[in-house]
């Protein structure tokens, strides 16, 4: 059994169970006490190799902390709810962060795990509601149940190549989670592991995947779509409950089990399935909820769809009138004479502003591409069209796309001829 001893900092009348702790052969710091930190810092002995147990929680005052280098081990609880802790900085040598380590640190921003680490325990950072950025060594293999959960400023993770499992609510409550990197090593995703991640816009699962657990992304009310692996066989309850964006799911062929109630989302336009095999359409299409029968589609169909939409929208980068330069060098601008373009056998052409040929433009947007404007609105306009599923739909969505980037193009068209006319009414009347 370890025996704590007071260590006094300065002559004081401080109560010894007020003084800073130290095991009696000066390796283990068993308590610090908010008399112990001085203007929101807190220098640690020479000599500590573990902080121990609750050894700094519950000090507000504290505010910053520098482990020294014979610092390997971190143990439970050990700044837990220091609520005014913004920076710590790791030693190299530290090997364990023990459980809840940093639960309820609740102004710590940024931190990097040094690379000894492999496991996050469990809830080591949950609750760290302003945390925005955290760095995982290369040597990670473990992400316990809710290590981050409830972090709710953190934007962005990638999660090292050595972890093959998400675990449970691992990042539950990240609401401003929009980025995450899964490594192709991973294999398993655990119950709610993803939910109330409410800024999640779309994620990548990794081929290996073949589980993905109850609730797992339940309330992600942002995202809006997502392809299952092949090696996904059952589709848990709950798994997208409340994902109110999502509008499209790509189903792998082959599945075998679909819980109720594993969608509960009411945007959801279009379920396609991996397989162009009709026995196998028909046989996924009888394992979902009656309301989603008729969203099925083949993923060859869904490709054709794509084409479709595709080719209609080259139409406007072909347009020389949707160039966003057109209006400006296809009139005697004052304010140029002449352009040069160089083409790809490297020769040089200069063409009078008022002459510049339509190819010019259209070439121009094909290297703007999807930053034009045009294109930008058609794209929106066409993205609110639900996907068709049945022949007659498709009929219907097809002109529906081709009305609404017709109207672009004639958009472009008038902006341009009301240019051009403002400025001949300026030059000549």
């Amino acid at each position: 059994m370890v025996k704590g001893k007071p260590i006094r900092l300065a002559q004081s009348l401080i109560k010894s169970e007020e003084l800073m702790q130290l095991s009696d052969d000066g390796q283990i710091l068993l308590k610090v006490h908010e008399s112990d930190v001085i203007d929101g810092y807190y220098e640690i002995p020479v000599g500590v190799t573990t902080i121990d147990f609750a050894a700094f929680a519950e000090c507000p005052s504290l505010q910053k902390v520098t482990l020294p280098a014979e610092i390997t081990t971190i143990n439970k609880g050990a700044f837990t709810y220091c609520s005014s802790l913004q920076t710590i900085t790791f030693s190299a040598g530290v090997t364990t962060i023990g459980m809840a380590a940093f639960h309820g640190c609740s102004s710590l921003q940024t931190i990097t795990i040094p690379a000894g680490v492999t496991t996050i325990s469990f809830e080591a950072f949950s609750k760290c509601s302003n945390l925005q950025t955290i760095t995982l060594p290369a040597g990670l293999t473990t992400i316990e149940d809710q290590a981050f959960s409830e972090c709710s400023s953190l934007q962005m993770i990638v999660i090292p190549a050595g972890v093959t499992t998400i675990s449970f609510s691992a990042f539950k409550g990240c609401s401003s989670l929009q980025t995450i990197v899964l490594p192709i090593g991973i294999t398993t995703i655990g119950d709610w592991a993803f939910e109330e991640c409410s800024s999640l816009q779309t994620i990548t699962i990794p081929a290996g995947v073949t589980t993905i657990g109850l609730g797992a992304f339940s309330e992600c009310s942002s995202l809006q779509t997502i392809t299952l692996p092949a090696g996904i066989t059952t589709i848990n309850y709950n798994t997208f409950n409340g994902c109110s964006s999502l509008q499209t799911i790509t189903l792998p062929a082959g599945i075998t089990g679909i819980a109720d109630n594993f969608f509960g989302c009411n945007n959801l336009n279009c379920i396609i399935i991996d397989s162009d095999h009709q026995a196998e359409l028909e046989r996924m299409t009888d394992l979902l909820p009656e309301k989603f029968k008729n969203k099925v589609v083949s993923k060859r169909w869904l490709d054709e769809v794509i084409c479709f939409r595709d080719d209609q929208l080259a139409r406007l980068i072909k347009a020389p009138q949707t160039n966003p330069l057109y209006r400006f060098f296809r009139q005697d601008a004052r304010f140029v004479s002449k352009v040069e373009i160089t083409n790809k056998e490297g020769k040089i052409t200069a063409q009078a502003c008022s002459k510049l040929p339509d190819e010019i433009f259209w070439h121009i947007n094909e290297q703007i591409g999807k930053d034009n404007p045009y294109y930008q609105k058609a794209q929106a306009l066409i993205s609110s069209k639900l996907w068709p599923t049945t022949n007659e739909e498709l009929e219907d969505y097809k002109i529906y796309v081709r009305s609404k980037v017709k109207a672009c193009i004639k958009e472009a068209i008038k902006v341009a001829e009301d240019d051009a006319n403002v400025y001949s009414h300026t030059l000549f009347h």
